[in-house]
C-alpha cells in the first residue's frame, strides 16, 4: 500500500513538473497579466507555449504599458505582423525579442520606446514601414551612422564599410534612408527585389558618386537623381522601361550614359543640364518616346536677359545603325537629328 502511495505520488510530482514546464515564465509580470487575460484558453492562469503559439496577432494590448521586457515574444510564433502602434510609447521597455515568423513591422510599431535597448529582427522580415517604426528609439546601437532600425535594410559590402546594398528581400525603405547610405557612402548598390526607384529619393544627394542598377529595376521616378553634381557613373538595369523627367538633371559629373534597349520612354529634362555628358548611347532599336529638353543645357549667356533658354548639349547621340532614320524622324528625337550617329 505505501509503495502504491509513492508511486502515485511520484506520478503525480512528475506530471505536475510537466505541466509547469509546459507553460511560459515570463520575467515581467505586467506582460504575463496581459497575455495570461488575452490567451489564457484553458482557464488555469498561465500562459503555454501551445497557446502562445495560437495568438496571431497582439493587436494594441501592449501601448502605453509600463511593461519592462518582453524576450518571451519569441514563443508567439504564429504572429507574422507587428501592427501600427502594437508597441508604442511603451516608455519603460528595455528588451523584446520578436518571433522568428515576423514578416512585416508597421508604422509607430516600437515608436515612442525611449528605453528599447535590444531588438533582434528575425531575418523574414520583408518590410518595415517607412513612418517611424522605431522612432525615438533613440538607446537602439547606431552603426556605421545609420539607426539600428534602418541597418535591418542594409547589409554592408566590403570591409571598409565604402557601400551599402539594400538587404535581399526587403520590399520598401524608407527615402530618407536610401538617402542617407547614399550620402554617407558615396555609392549605392540597388538590389534584384526593388523594381522601383522612387520619386525625388537621391535629390540633391551632393556625395553620391556611383549607382549600380541591375536586376528588375523597370522604373526611375521623377527627380530620383535631380542635382546629384557629383554623379560620374550609372549602370542602368537591362529592365528598365521608363526616366522619369528631370530624373537626372543637372548631373554635371556624368560623361557618358548607356540607355538598355528595354527603355520605352525618357521624360521631358530628364538629363537636362548634364553639361558634360559627350557620349550617350540608346541601344533600343525603336526609339523611345522622348521628353521635351531631354539632351539640352540652359544658355547662361550673361548677354541674354530674361528668362534663360535651353541650348543642345555638346554630346553625341548613338543608336543602333538600322535605326538611324527612324530616330532622326522620331517625336522629340527629331530636335537632336545633328548629333544622331549610327554603331
Amino acid at each position: 500500500m505505501k509503495k502504491l502511495l509513492l508511486t502515485s505520488l511520484v506520478a503525480g510530482l512528475a506530471l505536475l513538473a510537466g505541466c509547469n514546464s509546459n507553460n511560459i515564465k515570463f520575467a515581467d509580470e505586467r506582460v504575463k497579466q496581459i497575455c495570461v487575460s488575452a490567451w489564457d484558453t484553458d482557464g488555469n492562469g498561465k500562459l503555454s507555449y501551445e497557446e502562445a503559439a495560437a495568438v496571431t496577432s497582439v493587436d494594441g494590448r501592449f501601448r502605453s504599458t509600463n511593461i519592462t521586457s518582453f524576450d518571451e515574444f519569441q514563443y508567439f510564433t504564429g504572429v507574422t505582423i507587428i501592427y501600427r502602434e502594437a508597441f508604442n510609447n511603451c516608455l519603460k521597455l528595455t528588451s523584446i525579442t520578436l518571433p522568428e515568423g515576423i514578416e512585416e513591422i508597421g508604422p509607430g510599431a516600437f515608436g515612442g520606446c525611449a528605453e528599447l535597448e535590444h531588438i533582434d529582427i528575425p531575418d523574414g522580415v520583408t518590410y518595415i514601414s517607412p513612418k517611424g517604426p522605431f522612432e525615438g528609439c533613440d538607446k537602439l546601437p547606431v552603426e556605421g551612422g545609420i539607426r539600428y532600425a534602418d541597418n535591418y535594410a542594409i547589409g554592408v559590402v566590403g570591409s571598409a564599410q565604402d557601400s551599402y546594398t539594400l538587404r535581399e528581400g526587403t520590399l520598401m525603405v524608407s527615402n530618407s534612408v536610401l538617402y542617407d547610405i547614399a550620402r554617407k557612402t558615396g555609392s549605392i548598390t540597388i538590389p534584384d527585389i526593388v523594381t522601383k526607384v522612387p520619386e525625388s529619393v537621391f535629390k540633391y544627394c551632393s556625395p553620391l558618386k556611383t549607382v549600380d542598377m541591375p536586376g528588375v529595376v523597370t522604373s526611375i521616378g521623377k527627380l530620383a537623381f535631380d542635382g546629384c553634381e557629383n554623379l560620374t557613373s550609372v549602370t542602368l538595369s537591362e529592365s528598365l522601361e521608363s526616366i522619369g523627367d528631370y530624373a537626372f538633371r543637372e548631373c554635371e559629373s556624368l560623361t557618358t550614359v548607356t540607355i538598355p534597349a528595354s527603355v520605352k520612354s525618357i521624360g521631358a529634362w530628364a538629363f537636362f543640364d548634364c553639361t558634360n555628358i559627350e557620349n550617350v548611347y540608346c541601344y533600343a532599336t525603336t526609339p523611345p518616346t522622348l521628353g521635351w529638353a531631354a539632351f539640352m543645357r540652359t544658355d547662361r549667356n550673361p548677354n541674354i536677359r530674361g528668362a534663360a533658354m535651353p541650348l543642345f548639349m555638346n554630346c553625341t547621340i548613338y543608336v543602333p545603325a538600322a535605326s538611324v532614320a527612324a530616330y532622326k524622324s522620331a517625336t522629340g528625337w527629331s530636335d537632336y537629328a545633328h548629333q544622331i550617329v549610327g554603331f
